[in-house]
């Protein structure tokens, strides 16, 4: 079979030195048909030395290497066969291999679990760190499916780390703060990125892992992935040891979400009943959604709208709220600025929070001051229409003004 082949043509330029049973671990494939494939080729493979063997001590294996001469000839058949084994493994993961990983870490698990049980710990122990290696080998293949050219079912992915979390595996932060959580996403993508996988397989790993615990993981990982722009010039880069262009790789995980969708899910995290919800983090997170804002992205402007109005208004979204709703244009802004008390919005215009947690100096970035700056340019030039308006107003009413300087001033209609 093409996918076969492809598999283990792949793992041998992968690996470059390898025993039989390893090639055929790594490449999901039977041992009898690495073998085979090692008797047909010998022009591709040769052996280099031998190993004692884990599992039969006392009898060697031989250790095979790639010829250096073979190396275009492996390439060249790995191109060849390429879009036979995408066409396969789109069709059926379980026919061209890519779920046989996957089956071993649940038997091992399902092993792990009956040990547990009986109280045999030492045959648990053996078990999960079997389970460990096969979840491991089974996110790799995926890696290189999607590498590829095919994004394995998401489903599949959210079984795995199911799988990962239930012996201890996978490594997302337990809850508090976001920013740091922020953090945390924008090195772990970064380090994923090093290592060759793909942004969009690398954000689809960190949600599996994420709704593997809980949908308010989830949704905490989408918002600590839009508001990290925000925080990452006010502290936050703070020791990190990564570009600040890594911090482009967060959008990836919002966008695994339809755009309306993203809105609706961080709403979860805006709860004022959540352990921890600070002003700051509120506003850093309403505003990274809000930077999203286009004229046509109808459902970022809806959102922010509805926000006006619920139970999670605080003043403190304001600067955010206006900000999005100015970048969405059409939008009557007189309205929305009667759907709050400015005055109140103009106290929290110059934030001087110092119960930061995250932050030894907390002081607000370029995103955040653009937003506080906008803000306060909107409360200005309406307060002074306004003004304008009810002199006007005045003026007409007491007959101080006469019919045509009104008329000059509506642009010649009264």
């Amino acid at each position: 079979m093409a996918g076969a082949e492809f598999r283990i043509l792949g793992k041998v330029l992968a690996l470059g030195r390898f025993t039989q049973p390893e090639l055929a671990r790594v490449a999901s494939a039977k041992p009898n048909s690495v073998a085979s494939w090692i008797r047909r080729n010998p022009g591709l493979v040769e052996p280099d030395g031998t190993v004692s063997g884990a599992l039969r001590p006392g009898r060697p294996q031989i250790i095979y290497r790639i010829k250096e001469e073979a190396l275009p000839k492996i390439r060249a058949r790995l191109d060849e066969l390429f879009p036979e084994a995408a066409q396969v493994a789109g069709r059926d993961l379980r026919a061209s291999g890519y779920l046989y990983n996957v089956d071993r870490a649940n038997q091992h698990v399902e092993a792990w679990r009956k040990a547990r049980q009986g109280g045999k710990e030492a045959d648990a122990t053996q078990a999960e760190a079997a389970a460990r290696s096969w979840i491991r080998i089974a996110w790799e293949d995926f890696a290189d499916l999607h590498a590829a050219g095919l994004m394995p079912p998401f489903q599949h992915l959210v079984h795995l780390a199911q799988l990962e979390l239930e012996v201890g595996a996978g490594d997302i932060p337990s809850t508090g703060p976001l920013a740091p959580l922020a953090k945390w996403l924008v090195t772990r993508l970064e380090e994923m990125w090093q290592r060759g996988v793909t942004d969009t397989f690398a954000a689809s790993t960190l949600r599996a892992r994420a709704l593997a615990r809980s949908e308010k993981k989830a949704a905490a990982l989408t918002a600590a992935a839009v508001a990290a722009p925000v925080w990452w010039d006010e502290g936050l880069s703070d020791d990190a040891s990564v570009d600040a262009r890594a911090v482009d790789r967060c959008a990836s995980v919002a966008n695994l979400l339809p755009a309306d969708k993203i809105p609706e899910e961080v709403t979860i995290v805006l709860d004022r009943q959540s352990p921890y919800q600070h002003p700051e983090q509120s506003q850093a997170v309403v505003l990274g959604i809000a930077n999203r804002s286009t004229a046509t992205n109808n459902s970022v402007r809806d959102w922010l709208s509805f926000l006006l109005t619920s139970s999670e208004w605080q003043n403190d979204l304001a600067p955010a709220v206006l900000y999005g709703l100015g970048r969405a244009g059409r939008v009557n802004m007189h309205t929305v600025l009667s759907l709050f008390d400015s005055d109140s919005v103009r106290g929290v215009l110059h934030p001087n929070w110092t119960d930061i947690p995250w932050a030894h100096a907390w002081h607000a970035g370029k995103m955040r001051t653009e937003a506080l700056d906008y803000c306060h340019t909107v409360l200005d030039t309406y307060r002074t229409a306004d003004r304008a308006a009810r002199k006007l107003k005045s003026e007409i009413d007491t007959d101080q003004i006469s019919g045509s300087t009104v008329a000059a001033l509506l642009g010649g209609h009264i």
